[in-house]
């Protein structure tokens, strides 16, 4: 997010968490209560966790290092334009920028 905001990206911007599992599913309050403590009220609209979709979202993009930031660009029609997930690097957030200016 700071580096879309470095480089002057203007696109609409969602940070999705997925929390699969009974577990979260029932802490659901707690955990929501808790991510909001570390995210200024402001920002509150494009952060979202995903419970029952969780599974889904995780199959989607892939959950092999759980760590690392997934990275999609979305058009329109739900189209994957551009996708990394090897974590932070300044050469995949210019390639961001070069495939969001097409």
């Amino acid at each position: 997010m700071i580096g879309l905001n470095e480089l002057s990206i203007k696109v609409p911007t969602y940070e999705l968490a997925a929390a699969a599992g009974i577990m979260p599913n029932i802490f659901q309050g707690f955990i929501n209560n808790g991510m909001r403590k570390g995210i200024p009220k402001e920002l509150w609209k494009g952060v979202v966790t995903l419970y029952d979709d969780a599974n889904i979202l995780q199959r989607f993009t892939g959950n092999h290092n759980p760590n690392n930031a997934r990275v999609m660009l979305i058009d329109g029609n739900g189209k994957v334009l551009y996708f990394y997930d090897r974590g932070f690097s300044v050469n995949a957030l210019k390639a961001l920028k070069v495939k969001i200016n097409e």
